[in-house]
């Protein structure tokens, strides 16, 4: 059963991301997905997911598993490298850092200042990166266009809303989701975790739309017996005040159009 540690297993009970993860990760597998993890901080629930726990739940392609291909690799991104390096020390311990990225950054400057930890860096051979590591050791930023699916926890728009409006700045939260936008691929897809546990006064679908993404669904979820409780399709429906109760798990997903 989750609990707060690995909770972000419960956005399988959405029909529409477990066929699309079906789908994506194991029918019609090609290439790795690239995720990105933004404002990852030293939360290891994203990388876990997406290299371990999502395997469990397709046990029909146990022989993909059992050969250890590939599946994605995660770009932890975050503006703080101590929290990166508390985050790496964690995915070396589960054995996952060899297909997850710490990539020191503002999700402002994505696209122009962008690098992966120099620990990190240390440890990577030439032999073991893949075109995007290469990208980002040369140019140092995240190029446009690149992310299969991104990861953003809602308190992080509401935390950059509230910061930036303090400080007379309200325009940067718009760059910072723009940023997010351009880093993803076109139809990608954006889930946010965690909707309304904080900062429930703020139109989230209205200033993801400005960034261009679409909303699709958004779900709460019962966490101790793992029954959805309410399912949002239309965006006039979304109401914070009934997201993330005590023992609920909220999350929402979008499209990049």
């Amino acid at each position: 059963m989750s609990t707060g540690g690995d909770a972000i297993r419960l956005i399988l009970k959405s029909k529409f991301l477990y066929e699309y993860f079906k789908k994506h990760f194991f029918e019609e597998f090609k290439n790795p997905l690239m995720i990105g993890d933004y404002g990852s901080g030293r939360n290891e629930e994203v990388p876990m997911f997406f290299s371990i726990w999502i395997n469990e739940y397709f046990p029909e392609f146990s022989k993909n598993i059992e050969t250890k291909e590939i599946k994605s690799y995660i770009y932890c991104i975050d503006l703080h490298q101590t929290r990166l390096l508390s985050l790496m020390n964690k995915l070396a311990d589960a054995s996952i850092l060899s297909t997850s990225r710490m990539i020191f950054s503002k999700l402002e400057d994505l696209s122009t200042k962008a690098e992966i930890l120099d620990t990190q860096i240390k440890l990577l051979k030439k032999e073991d990166m893949n075109d995007l590591d290469l990208e980002i050791e040369k140019s140092k930023r995240i190029p446009e266009n690149y992310f299969d699916i991104g990861v953003l926890n809602n308190d992080m728009i509401g935390f950059l809303y509230q910061y930036y409006t303090e400080n007379s700045k309200p325009s940067n939260l718009i760059k910072c989701l723009n940023e997010i936008r351009k880093s993803q691929k076109k139809d990608s897809l954006l889930i946010t975790t965690g909707v309304g546990l904080l900062y429930k006064n703020i139109d989230y679908i209205k200033l993801l739309k400005e960034a261009n993404f679409e909303f699709i669904e958004l779900i709460d979820i019962n966490i101790k017996d793992q029954d959805q409780l309410l399912v949002i399709t239309k965006p006039e429906e979304f109401n914070l005040s009934k997201m993330s109760l005590l023992n609920h798990y909220s999350f929402a997903v979008f499209k990049a159009i």
